[in-house]
């Protein structure tokens, strides 16, 4: 799987009732044995509720705990060297 760092990205939406938006990137493996990468979108809050800066922090925890319980297959820990062969 493709370990990679992320911060997300983070937008308002909304015309009368503004929200922070949250956007970041899973990567899985499906039954084939294939990484697959997925956006997922989550609500952060109001808009009048949260400044910019405290959006940024939700989605940064949001995005660690996710990326936390993800593990890289054995096929894809072994040594540069190996791979190479």
């Amino acid at each position: 799987m493709a370990m990679v760092y992320q911060k997300g990205r983070i937008f308002e939406k909304g015309k009368r009732v503004k929200k922070w938006y949250g956007q970041f990137r899973v990567y899985r493996i499906d039954r084939e044995g294939k990484e697959v990468e997925r956006t997922r979108k989550v609500v952060l809050g109001l808009k009048s509720e949260l400044r910019k800066y405290e959006a940024e922090q939700k989605l940064t925890q949001i995005v660690d705990k996710k990326m936390a319980g993800m593990e890289m297959p054995a096929r894809l820990c072994r040594p540069f060297r190996q791979m190479m062969q």
